[in-house]
């Protein structure tokens, strides 16, 4: 399944659930798409300008305009996503691509120009292309001829489609049940259209010339076509949220972490009440956040200071003053990464409330290439990782001191997609609780964990839960799903189809890394070249190597985690007596657009 906007990783998360941005400004164009007011073919389209933004706006966007010849013009958006450039020299229609970052995150977008004056980029815009072209937009941007196929009619039929899904929530936000979602200027300031396009998330359809939409508020997904009107609307929430003052939490979020002094005093106001992580409470958080930036090596480990907050997308609301977003951090030393957090409206002022998780767990996709390099095998397969500890996040970090035993909260969970059982976990049969097995003496049980196959049919009703924003891990104290702890925590990654892993590129080692590495052993300084695919994101290099003897078990364990590089020696774990290994593995790690990992395991024993 494509996605309508492509956002690049960062740790978590993440399924792709997209939140649409517009804006409430004045309106410089009252012409719906592809009208009869356009710019004539045979002229140049003149001066245009418009906003980039998905919930945020695409900060320092670079904008690409691409006509039917294949002729482009590049232009940049500033901070707050506002565009202009002299499209003088280009005929409608042309295509858009914009590219960026929206909440600290990677994006990419795109639109479609038939006249001058204002067009925006969206997911709405992004919508409309996949529609009208029935192909992946960033498909249709490479191929130029692509933009004579969004016709004037097509443009209109697919306008008027999204108006008519969207009707109900135009209304309740006081705006026009026709309001032109291509042409009508906004401010990306989460007041008016922005406020509604907040709520709106928008992923492609299972079929060409499709896309699907749902709420933010939950509710069955619609599949919305440009050749035939929805027989169902997305309906609005009870209550609308404000959303004023949202980026200006990720603000104090900056400020608080710009030094280690004091940083527990300007963090606290920012925390709910009712915050939970992982099983900790505000109190605990604070302090192990004030003592990673006062004890840790910030040459060496990562303190958190210096830490910049993206501006927060919203994924889901459980009402008008509790939402999920994606929080981006961008570190001052590290590689960037996001999460997941609960964000709670309490004395007018937004506030960081956690995950809801009850106890530390792992849910995880991939995609999973092994090759067995003596054997000259390549399997792949997509999996589901999931582990989960009966312990807070705390309390596992001191689970092995018998001075002070760990509370156990979980010892069983179910993943739900609404009210259907996906998979059930229990610590009666470690299944879901368990981690990995010890390398070498115990492989991954497909059946139980950590990484389970499902079947097409799980992975489907998974996907669908996904894109409904349905999908939730549920715990329980017991054994027997009786006694729930906690809220449900919902889960956000799809899962990889069939389709996607048949044409999912991974990344490799070239032959002579493969060559050096299959006759390695503990004493070897083992120099390595890889090179990872442009849709993907480096994430680590692991080698696992393992000799049993009869009294002992010796290893090798060393791991490259730098995004940047694509060669390095590994000899920095050498093992002079580790001459025969039994088993021994090198994974490359990356991860796609979505933040779903795809990995190659290179088997040597």
């Amino acid at each position: 399944m494509n996605t309508i906007m492509k956002l690049l990783p960062l740790a978590v998360s993440s399924a792709l659930l997209l939140t649409a941005c517009g804006g409430g400004g004045d309106s410089t164009s009252n012409a719906n798409a592809g009208n009869s007011g356009g710019t004539p073919a045979s002229q140049g389209i003149g001066q245009v300008n418009g906003t980039v933004a998905s919930g945020a706006p695409m900060e320092n966007a670079l904008l690409t305009f691409k006509d039917a010849s294949g002729a482009t013009i590049k232009a940049s958006a500033d901070e707050n996503g506002a565009y202009q450039a002299d499209l003088s020299k280009l005929k409608a229609p042309v295509l858009v691509e914009a590219s960026g970052t929206i909440g600290g995150q990677d994006a990419l977008l795109h639109s479609v120009i038939t006249q001058s004056g204002v067009t925006n980029v969206t997911p709405l815009t992004e919508a409309m292309v996949a529609l009208s072209a029935e192909n992946d937009p960033a498909a249709c941007f490479a191929d130029s001829k692509c933009a004579s196929l969004l016709t004037a009619d097509k443009l209109a039929a697919s306008s008027d489609n999204l108006q008519a899904a969207l009707a109900p929530m135009l209304i309740a936000h006081g705006l026009d049940s026709k309001l032109d979602l291509l042409h009508t200027a906004f401010k990306a300031d989460k007041t008016g259209q922005d406020k509604l396009l907040e709520i709106v998330k928008v992923t492609a359809g299972d079929n060409p010339g499709e896309i699907a939409m749902h709420s933010a508020f939950g509710n069955d997904e619609l599949v919305v076509s440009h050749t035939q009107k929805p027989k169902t609307t997305i309906l609005p929430p009870t209550k609308l949220p404000d959303f004023k003052g949202l980026d200006d939490l990720a603000k104090q979020l900056t400020a608080a972490y710009q030094r280690a002094d004091g940083l527990s005093d300007r963090l606290q106001p920012l925390l709910s009440k009712n915050f939970n992580s992982y099983g900790d409470t505000a109190i605990q958080y604070i302090a192990s956040a004030q003592d990673n930036a006062s004890t840790l090596d910030p040459k060496t480990q990562y303190t958190g200071v210096g830490d910049k907050y993206g501006r927060p997308l919203i994924i889901r609301c459980d009402n008008d003053i509790r939402c999920e977003v994606k929080l981006t951090i961008t570190p001052n030393k590290q590689p960037k990464y996001s999460y997941n957090a609960i964000v709670v409206r309490e004395n007018n002022a937004w506030k960081l409330a956690g995950n809801d998780a009850p106890v530390s767990y792992e849910l995880n996709t991939e995609a999973q290439q092994v090759i067995d390099v003596n054997k000259r095998t390549t399997t792949l397969d997509n999996l589901l990782y999931v582990s989960i500890s009966t312990y807070s996040q705390l309390d596992q970090l001191n689970s092995y001191d018998p001075s002070s035993p760990a509370v156990e909260r979980v010892h069983s969970a179910q993943l739900l997609a609404g009210d259907q059982i996906l998979k059930s976990f229990t610590t009666q049969t470690g299944c879901g609780f368990t981690t990995e097995g010890v390398f070498g003496r115990m492989d991954s049980n497909p059946s139980c964990g950590p990484r389970f196959k499902l079947s097409d049919k799980e992975i489907q009703a998974y996907n669908l839960a996904v894109r409904k924003g349905s999908l939730k891990l549920r715990f329980f104290a017991d054994t027997t799903f009786q006694k729930q702890i906690g809220r449900d925590v919902y889960q956000h990654a799809l899962l990889f189809s069939g389709n996607d892993l048949k044409k999912q590129t991974f990344p490799s080692f070239d032959d002579a890394s493969i060559s050096k590495a299959n006759n390695a052993n503990g004493n070897t300084a083992l120099n390595l070249n890889w090179t990872v695919p442009k849709s993907l994101t480096f994430s680590l290099l692991s080698l696992r190597m393992v000799q049993h003897t009869p009294t002992q078990m010796l290893h090798r364990d060393e791991g490259i985690e730098d995004p940047s590089m694509r060669s390095s020696t590994l000899q920095s774990q050498i093992n002079a007596k580790l001459i025969n290994p039994d088993a021994y593995r090198i994974t490359l790690y990356a991860l796609d657009t979505s933040g779903r990992s795809v990995l190659t395991r290179y088997m040597f024993r």
